[in-house]
């Protein structure tokens, strides 16, 4: 019977050499911290590399005291992902933690991680959050500064691996434990570059991407030093000798693109969509951006620049990186999302015009790469230039042919439109109400209708305010049984809308365009189940996606949200007073006694407001709180003779508009100057907790209005450059 229930790995080389330890004892700290575990019930392996100088000794000198340790001088000289492999062979225990030898563990550490995965078979790794420390252990900051940054069972699949891609590795290997089987199962050689870097991002990214169950535990664990040392050519197979200055940071460029090529593979080793997978690949090249950036800002900090030409060159391409790639405009800001469910980003729109801008940034970085052979004189044929050449080339034919296949997936029907069958049937007791409001556009009422009756949920009714359409659209009507119909003169859209309201049975009410539909099967039962879990949110909204006239589907709205959703509930209100963004109308469902409070009444004051407008402004004043679904709810489409297009050339909307705005920044400026207090409510119209803080906005609004200055600045630069770089069509293949 075995009675080591947890086997620690540790692979060693030259773990006392200058390089390794600046002459500290760090492995005698590593070992002593080791065997102070109060969990005792576990074994040690130290699997040495050939070492020189005492690092056997130390460890032979810790073993003799101790006989949990087993120390094996390895036979062959191994790579640490090779050392790793032997000693996933060697393990007994059920779980398995790999240790570095120069990190410090929290006596409590086995002991509680190893409670989590106790706690829940069906996690496979548990990991800590922990602290940086320099060479002489002093804290020098937090690994997980958030529990936003952690990875987690609790988030999607796609998710983690974004996130992971996005922040780096902020599961230190130090600081996880495995289930042996699964560390079996994900642990393997991953031989992809010369210099052994990113061996445990790689591990970790292949537990992500396989979906892999992980738990974060927000308890500071374990020190990992996080300092500075330069790399030993002599340990690093392919490592440049530091005179090289700059080409150092190519090979490392160099090296990145490898890793990421890895990471590429492992997507596209899984069953995620072909969109998915595109913008994963958009994504990762990001990332890559960062990493070179980073790296560059390395090789400065470091020392590694010596002449003066050296010097200048680094600088101009720090400033180009910077020109092309600064976080404020080119890099994307990729957010976390609640569900992969239906999620906009993943839509052929959204992704198209992710690779559009994507591989403008591979355009960008040949340049720098183009760039530094002129500043340096380096000839083309350098290994390390032909190598990282080549790959941005592989890179650009990839992501156009990505984005011929996005575009094609572009223009299609709406399978709501185009599929078969009707499953909704009358309810008794609905708890929604489908508005549609319809004056002679027989054209689009089979569509629209298709698409509201098409939903997966039934408890509903629908009503369609008709204002005595005189072409076919009330015979086409009769074709479905399951809408009521009011045909009768009306005078306008208001007054169709308060009489639906008033005949209506259901609890929550949402509206559709006779032109408009809904393009997600399941949006009404969503919108309904986020209301009925959280009694706090008033109103639910998704996406829109325009439609032709023709009904092709065209652009997602919003595009400041596809890659980040927006704030929720009560943050969201802060948005609102920044931003007088408004809902959209064709597909948010909202409380029907909160559109009783909300909606304006129909009457002559109507004249001078846009009805859903006003609704908006009532709807924030009065302290209601929304919920945004990332999902493509409903489509809009666009057709000849729009009442809105009507509107907007006669210049009417625009006056409506500018109501709206400036009512909405009256009572921002009456909040920041004390002379008005805002309360939330719930659904019922119940005050809650929490309230308006003038102090946190006035923080909020500044660092918006920086971030978009730099915005400006940075995009008109980088599209001059750009149009002189590349006059080209930027998406030809030859």
């Amino acid at each position: 019977m075995n009675t080591h229930l947890v086997s620690i790995l540790l692979p060693i080389y030259r773990s006392s050499g200058f390089v390794r330890s600046a002459d500290r004892d760090l492995l005698s700290q590593a070992l002593k911290s080791l065997l102070s575990q109060t969990y005792r019930h576990f074994e040690l392996i130290i699997l040495d590399d050939q070492s020189t100088g005492r690092t056997v000794e130390v460890c032979r000198e810790f073993s003799q005291n101790d006989p949990r340790i087993r120390i094996v001088i390895d036979d062959n000289k191994r790579s640490l992902e090779a050392a790793i492999t032997r000693l996933a062979t060697l393990v007994q225990g059920k779980y398995c933690m790999l240790a570095g030898d120069d990190t410090v563990w929290d006596s409590k550490y086995l002991q509680c991680l190893i409670g989590v995965l106790e706690s829940d078979p069906s996690l496979e790794l548990a990991y800590s959050n922990g602290k940086y420390m320099d060479l002489d252990g002093r804290d020098t900051g937090h690994i997980v500064n958030s529990e936003d940054d952690a990875h987690g069972a609790s988030r999607s699949r796609l998710n983690n691996v974004i996130d992971f891609i996005c922040k780096g590795n902020v599961i230190p290997i130090a600081s996880v434990l495995f289930k042996a089987e699964s560390f079996h199962r994900f642990v393997a050689p991953m031989l992809f570059a010369k210099n052994k870097t990113n061996v445990d991002k790689l591990w970790m990214m292949k537990f992500l991407i396989q979906g892999g169950r992980c738990k974060f535990v927000n308890q500071h664990l374990f020190l990992y030093r996080g300092m500075s040392r330069k790399p030993d050519p002599e340990n690093i197979c392919g490592m440049l000798p530091p005179e090289n200055s700059l080409l150092i940071w190519w090979c490392y460029v160099r090296h990145e693109a490898a890793f990421f090529d890895q990471i590429n593979q492992l997507v596209n080793s899984v069953d995620f969509s072909s969109t998915q997978k595109a913008y994963l690949r958009c994504v990762i090249l990001d990332a890559f951006l960062r990493n070179t950036m980073e790296q560059l800002n390395w090789l400065r900090n470091d020392g590694y620049l010596h002449s003066i030409k050296d010097k200048v060159i680094h600088y101009m391409l720090r400033k180009s990186l910077r020109l092309f790639f600064d976080n404020t405009w080119a890099i994307t800001d990729f957010g976390s999302f609640e569900s992969d469910r239906q999620a906009a980003r993943f839509e052929a729109p959204v992704v198209r015009a992710l690779l559009e801008k994507t591989l403008l940034k591979v355009y960008g970085f040949k340049s720098i790469l183009r760039l530094y052979q002129v500043l340096s004189l380096t000839d083309d044929r350098h290994p390390i230039i032909q190598d990282v050449g080549a790959w941005i080339n592989r890179e650009k034919l990839k992501f156009q042919s990505e984005l011929l296949a996005t575009a094609a997936l572009m223009n299609q029907v709406p399978e709501i439109i185009s599929g078969s069958g009707i499953a909704f049937k009358p309810s008794d007791n609905p708890k929604v109400t489908v508005f549609v409001a319809s004056y002679n556009l027989g054209r689009f009422v089979r569509d629209t209708i298709l698409t509201i009756l098409r939903q997966d949920y039934s408890s509903c009714e629908v009503i369609v305010g008709d204002g005595a359409s005189t072409d076919d659209t009330l015979s086409i009507l009769k074709e479905f049984p399951q809408v009521q119909v009011i045909s009768e003169k009306d005078d306008g859209y208001m007054d169709a809308f308060w009489k639906a309201v008033r005949k209506s049975r259901g609890a929550y009410i949402t509206q559709c365009c006779i032109s408009d539909g809904y393009l997600a099967r399941n949006w009404i039962r969503r919108c309904v189940e986020v209301m009925e879990n959280d009694p706090e949110v008033s109103l639910v909204w998704g996406f829109p996606q325009y439609l032709s006239e023709d009904g092709k589907l065209g652009e997602i709205s919003y595009p400041q949200f596809h890659h980040c959703p927006p704030p929720q509930k009560k943050d969201f209100f802060e948005y609102w007073l920044k931003t007088q963004f408004y809902f959209p109308e064709g597909n948010f469902c909202v409380r029907k006694e909160v559109i009783e409070k909300c909606m304006p009444k129909y009457g002559p004051e109507l004249k001078n407001l846009e009805p859903f407008l006003e609704f908006n402004y009532q709807f924030h004043r009065q302290g209601y709180l929304a919920y945004h679904l990332p999902i493509v709810a409903n489509f809009g489409r666009t057709h000849a003779n729009q009442s809105g297009q009507r509107e907007t050339q006669s210049g009417t909307l625009q006056k409506k508009g500018a109501a709206y705005f400036e009512k909405s920044r009256a009572y921002r400026r009456d909040l920041l100057l004390g002379l008005a207090e805002h309360m939330f409510r719930d659904g019922q119209g119940h005050t809650i907790s929490g309230s308006f803080t003038a102090a946190k906005f006035q923080d909020f609004m500044q660092v918006g209005k920086i971030t978009q200055f730099k915005t400006r600045v940075f995009g008109k630069v980088y599209r001059l450059i750009v149009k002189k770089l590349f006059r080209t069509n930027r998406y030809a293949t030859q």
